[in-house]
This record gives structure tokens, C-alpha cells and sequence, in this order.
């Protein structure tokens, strides 16, 4: 069966400790299955055209790259490569990024659907990226004061809030009045 969509959600990183997370999500009706993922802590010029190169492998058709007005340029780099390349893909970028505790809140409030929707590699069928993710997302809590090791969980509740995003407008062909 074709999936219904294959889309991306980016949490971007500049390095320095901090992972770019980037899960590919095959969407089937309400089940998501995470069939790659970029996850690195290296500088923008080695992660953009990691995300890139995920686009192309797996014919993503839309991205959600979340940041602030600051970093927005992670996204719009990504778009500037993709075009380049002569791949459309529908771009979103979110300037209303979540910190500190609205990241925690939108985490914990995501984690019943990313727990009951989303379909992970088995292990010994993972990258080594793969699985640095799955350790980052198991380790991760919502406890205490900074919330540790957040990258991967934080790009899957991203991923939950743009599978659950469905457009509203509605065209109708109706008959003139005139």
C-alpha cells in the first residue's frame, strides 16, 4: 500500500553537544513508521546535507524545521539546497520555538501517541545514528530542572503534532448564481 504522506520533523542543531534530530516518518493511516533518521551533533555544513540526502533517499514530501528568527537559516538552507537540486518539497518553518519547560510540556503531552503511533526499526536493522537515537530517547526525562538528552524525543513530538495536522479548507464546485 502507498503511505499517505512522508514527511520530516527537524529539531536543528548548531553542534557543540547539542544533535540535529531529524526523523524520516512514513505515515499509514494513524501509524508512523520511523524509517531513518538524521541525528548528529556536527556542525550545520555536515547535518543540512545529511537532512538533504534523507529528503532525496526517501522522497519526502514535507518538512517541519523548527527554530527561532535566529536560526531559521537552518531551514531556509536546506530549502535553497533542495531547490537546487530541483526537488519541491513543502517547507515549514516554525519560528515559535518550545524551550525549557514548553518543550518539556509539549514532550510529555506527545508521548501516549508517539508511544502508541509510531513504529521504530528493530534493533539489529538500525544505523549507528538510528540507535544513538533510540539510547538519546530512552533516556530521556521530563524531571528536574534541564531536561537532558530531549533532541530525539522532541523531534518525534514535533513529528505527532505535524501528522496530526490536517488542512481544513475545503474546495466545493458549485453552480454560478449568475
Amino acid at each position: 500500500a502507498d503511505p499517505d504522506r512522508i514527511f520530516m520533523a527537524v529539531d536543528p542543531a548548531w553542534g557543540g553537544g547539542d544533535y540535529v534530530a531529524a526523523p524520516v516518518c512514513i505515515q499509514y493511516g494513524n501509524d508512523i513508521y520511523v524509517a531513518d533518521v538524521v541525528y548528529s551533533d556536527e556542525d550545520k555544513k555536515i547535518t543540512q546535507p545529511l537532512v538533504v540526502n534523507a529528503v532525496k533517499k526517501y522522497n519526502v514530501a514535507a518538512i517541519k524545521v523548527e527554530g527561532t528568527k535566529m536560526t531559521a537559516s537552518y531551514g531556509e538552507d536546506i530549502d535553497k539546497a533542495l531547490k537546487a537540486d530541483g526537488i519541491k518539497v513543502n517547507m515549514k518553518i516554525n519560528t515559535s520555538h518550545f524551550t525549557g519547560t514548553g518543550k518539556r510540556t509539549r514532550i510529555f503531552d506527545k508521548a501516549p501517541d508517539i508511544r502508541e503511533r509510531m513504529i521504530f526499526l528493530a534493533e539489529g536493522h538500525r544505523t549507528k545514528e538510528y540507535s544513538q537515537f533510540m539510547q538519546s530517547l530512552f533516556s530521556f526525562t521530563v524531571t528536574g530542572k534541564q531536561a537532558k538528552h530531549d533532541d530525539a524525543a522532541d523531534s518525534l513530538a514535533m513529528a505527532i503534532e505535524f501528522a496530526n495536522f490536517e488542512i481544513k479548507n475545503r474546495v466545493e464546485l458549485r453552480k454560478r448564481f449568475f
